[in-house]
C-alpha cells in the first residue's frame, strides 16, 4: 500500500519521536535502541539511518525535542503507544518519560487521562510496579 504525504510524514515523526523518547532520560538503553531499530526496520527506514540518528541524539543541535505533532488522533495514539513501549524496554517508567509522553499527548490534543489509558493500553501491559498514574 502506498502512503499519501501526510501518513509519510507521521510515519517520519513517529520515528524521530520513539527516539526522543529513548533519549528523554539521558541513557542510550541497549533494549530501547534495539526496539527502535526493529520498528524502523518494519517501517522501511535505513538501518544505518535510524543508527546514526541514536548515535548522535545527544550532540546533534538540529535534533528537535519537542513532541512531533500527527496528522491524525489513530497516528497520535499509535505513537503513544510505541512511545510508551520504548519507555518500559529498560524496565522503568521514569518520571521524565511520563512528562514527556503526556507533553506528546497534549500537542496532539489528548487530554492526559485518555493519554494514561492509551499507554496503560500498550502491548507490554503494565510495568511491575505500575504506571504512576498521579
Amino acid at each position: 500500500m502506498l502512503l499519501n504525504g501526510p501518513e509519510l510524514q507521521d510515519r517520519g515523526l513517529h520515528l524521530r519521536g520513539i527516539v526522543q523518547m529513548m533519549a528523554v532520560d539521558r541513557v542510550l538503553d541497549v533494549a530501547q535502541r534495539a526496539h527502535i531499530q526493529a520498528w524502523a526496520a518494519e517501517h522501511g527506514f535505513n538501518a544505518a539511518y535510524v543508527d546514526a540518528s541514536i548515535d548522535s541524539v545527544f550532540e546533534n543541535l538540529h535534533f528537535l525535542t519537542a513532541p512531533p505533532r500527527f496528522s491524525s488522533r489513530p497516528a497520535a495514539e499509535a505513537f503513544l503507544r510505541e512511545a510508551a513501549l520504548v519507555a518500559l524496554c529498560d524496565g522503568e517508567f521514569h518520571p521524565q518519560e511520563r512528562e514527556w509522553l503526556l507533553a506528546a499527548a497534549t500537542a496532539n490534543g489528548i487530554d492526559a487521562k485518555v493519554a494514561l489509558q492509551v499507554i496503560e493500553e500498550s502491548p507490554l501491559g503494565r510495568p511491575a510496579g505500575g504506571f504512576p498514574l498521579a
